[in-house]
């Protein structure tokens, strides 16, 4: 889906992706008068094309159809937590939003009861790219919507002593195994170790990529990514923290530390980025 598409062209992508529309007035989310979830929709092409014509301001609302969701997450850091965490199996279409949140569109059955953790959501509508609020505009995906395991994606987000013990046993498995890493982590002093201290995530990316420039401050910044699209996108797709030193994108399965990066970065394995940064060690 090119970042260039037209309100028009993006209502028509999603009608073919078997969601219904809602209209909303200019910059903000208030639906259009008769318009709602238990009211009229916006279902077929011809009455996209009147709602969203050349010149027309309406933003878009997306309603799911059927066995599908959305993921909203307010919380960038769950976000890139929880992203590490499912990795590629599961990265699927996914716009951001203008206060830096993400929207991540599945397809799958949810099963009854879940409560997930603060700073994330499940939706069934919500306002989609190129749509505009307070003068900042959704940014769309590149990637098709994925059809998932929805107790295997959101068991990660499952809100410890809901009523969701099918999730909870799968975090509580998680949570164990990533206890027992730590304490092997803090055993173990190894050539990694070093390396994760000594080198960052942003200088490499300087270095090693022409160009290279990051948006916004503070912990997360974006950056456009240069694992996809020959590295020409149009909008920033790719995250960085700063404080855990671990980045990702969300159009790509492209994630990780700094030996992914380098790895990535110079078309080596994991073992020979190893090796190679261990030699740069003072």
């Amino acid at each position: 889906m090119a970042n260039e598409l037209s309100f028009l062209d993006a209502a028509m992508w999603w009608l073919d992706q078997g969601f219904e529309l809602l209209p909303c007035q200019p910059g903000s989310k208030r639906l259009v008068k008769g318009f709602g979830l238990h009211k009229q929709r916006v279902v077929t092409k011809d009455q996209a094309a009147h709602w969203w014509h050349a010149g027309s301001h309406a933003n878009i609302a997306a309603v799911c159809q059927g066995e599908s969701f959305i993921l909203d997450f307010d919380d960038l850091e769950l976000y890139t937590s929880w992203a590490a965490e499912v990795g590629s199996l599961w990265i699927t279409y996914t716009e951001n939003t203008p206060r830096g949140g993400r929207h991540a569109f599945y397809r799958g059955a949810v099963p009854r009861g879940v409560t997930l953790r603060e700073g994330a959501e499940l939706k069934s509508t919500c306002l989609v790219a190129p749509s505009v609020v307070k003068g900042r505009a959704y940014l769309r995906g590149a990637r098709d919507i994925r059809e998932v395991d929805a107790v295997k994606t959101l068991s990660p987000l499952s809100k410890p002593g809901a009523r969701t013990p099918h999730l909870l046993q799968t975090i509580e498995i998680s949570e164990a195994a990533a206890a027992l890493r730590a304490r092997v982590r803090v055993r173990e002093t190894s050539a990694v170790d070093q390396i994760k201290a000594h080198f960052r995530v942003l200088p490499l990316l300087e270095i090693n990529v022409p160009g290279f420039a990051v948006f916004g401050s503070g912990r997360f910044v974006s950056a456009r990514c240069p694992f996809h699209k020959e590295g020409k996108e149009n909008h920033p797709s790719m995250w960085i923290d700063l404080e855990r030193q671990l980045w990702g994108c969300h159009a790509c399965p492209a994630h990780g530390d700094v030996i992914n990066l380098v790895a990535r970065l110079r078309g080596i394995s994991n073992r020979e980025a190893i090796a190679y940064l261990g030699d740069l060690l003072p």
